[in-house]
């Protein structure tokens, strides 16, 4: 009797069987397809999530030393090393000795094979140039330097060394059997998402506080540049104007020397919540390094920035009058400069500087503009 169950239940399995293999074997081959796809978006995603690790780095590596900087990123160790090297203008095959050199003693896991072509490219045209190595979790890149005449005269070698790879990547460079794959399908699928979110929040994060300054949340110097390079270019395109407004605070120092640095600091928040206060969603606010601040006025002429700067000089002046009771007598001086059809975004600061010198003479609190 017990034989005769089991040999019922086997020809029912065999009769269930028979009808279903066609539909098995597709949703198998179909299986392995999602698979095979997941995996190269896995890999697709995460080169993606490198280059924005690499850019993100190379930016706040330009606003740090030439030592050596350690930072731990979704359980790596990174070490970002950075280097300027000197080039002969006009010896293409000099300057790529000398970037690979630099790269390789930077990086050692990096060879002069895999660096070469870039070097190459960022020798030739003059243009940033990147390269990995370490199966994708190192990087390289070289971003050359002009003179004045147009000739490369320099670079900046910036390394990412990684300490040890990630989980991700430990498995990516394994052989899927097929039965870890259909066991882990369901539960990747499942988390991949969250994990997707989760580190674009962490890159999020990185990008933040490598662009903006801790204090007053103004745009770091590098950052602030860059993104008056964009709108420079963009106006040009549509025939628009610019302004800039280069910021000065009076009075910090005697500020600091008689109330303290907090009081001092509170200042520089209160001078930066007035610019903001003052400028549209559209415009940008930077910290070009202590008490200088910029402003980027975008389809703004030389009369709307001469406004929207005395705007801002009354906000500050009432404002910090007086900073969490203290007499603090803070103001500033600013200087206005409009886009011209030869200007590049260093020229718009440097005259911008001037007329904040100008605005300076005496006892500041005040602005001016010549153009």
């Amino acid at each position: 009797m017990e034989l005769h169950g089991l040999l019922k239940g086997r020809r029912f399995a065999a009769w269930l069987y028979t009808p279903l293999a066609p539909t098995i074997g597709a949703a198998s081959f179909t299986l392995l397809v999602l698979i095979t796809a997941a995996v190269w978006f896995a890999q697709e995603l995460r080169d993606a999530q490198r280059l924005a690790i690499e850019q993100t780095l190379a930016m706040l590596a330009a606003t740090a030393s030439a030592q050596p900087i350690d930072l731990r990123f979704d359980g790596r160790l990174l070490t970002v090393r950075r280097e300027s090297v000197r080039l002969p203008a006009g010896d293409v095959e000099a300057c790529v000795r000398r970037l690979v050199a630099a790269a390789v003693g930077l990086a050692a896991p990096a060879s002069a094979s895999l660096v070469t072509g870039s070097a190459e490219a960022a020798c030739t045209s003059g243009t940033l140039a990147a390269a990995s190595f370490g199966g994708g979790e190192g990087f390289v890149t070289f971003r050359p330097d002009h003179a004045a005449d147009g000739q490369i005269a320099g670079a900046e070698v910036l390394a990412v060394t990684p300490g040890r790879t990630g989980f991700i990547g430990e498995v990516l460079g394994l052989p899927f059997a097929l039965p870890f794959v259909l066991a882990a399908t369901a539960m990747a699928a499942a988390a991949g998402y969250q994990w997707s979110l989760s580190t674009h929040r962490r890159i999020d994060g990185l990008e933040r506080a490598a662009a903006t300054d801790g204090l007053t949340g103004a745009l770091r110097r590098e950052a602030f540049l860059e993104r008056l390079s964009r709108a420079v270019a963009e106006a040009r395109r549509r025939s628009r104007p610019l302004s800039v407004l280069v910021i000065d605070v009076d009075g910090l120092k005697p500020t600091n020397d008689r109330f303290g640095h907090a009081i001092g600091d509170r200042a520089l928040e209160t001078v930066t919540a007035a610019i903001r206060a003052t400028l549209r969603e559209s415009d940008a606010v930077g910290r070009l390094g202590g008490d200088e601040f910029a402003a980027l006025l975008v389809r703004a002429d030389g009369e709307e920035a001469a406004m929207v700067a005395e705007r801002l000089r009354a906000a500050v002046a009432m404002e910090g009058s007086a900073i969490d009771g203290f007499p603090t007598a803070i103001t500033v001086s600013i200087g206005v400069t409009t886009l011209r059809d030869d200007d590049a975004p260093a020229g718009l600061i440097a005259r911008g500087d001037l007329r904040l010198y100008a605005a300076k003479r005496g006892r500041g609190n005040k602005v001016v503009r010549l153009d």
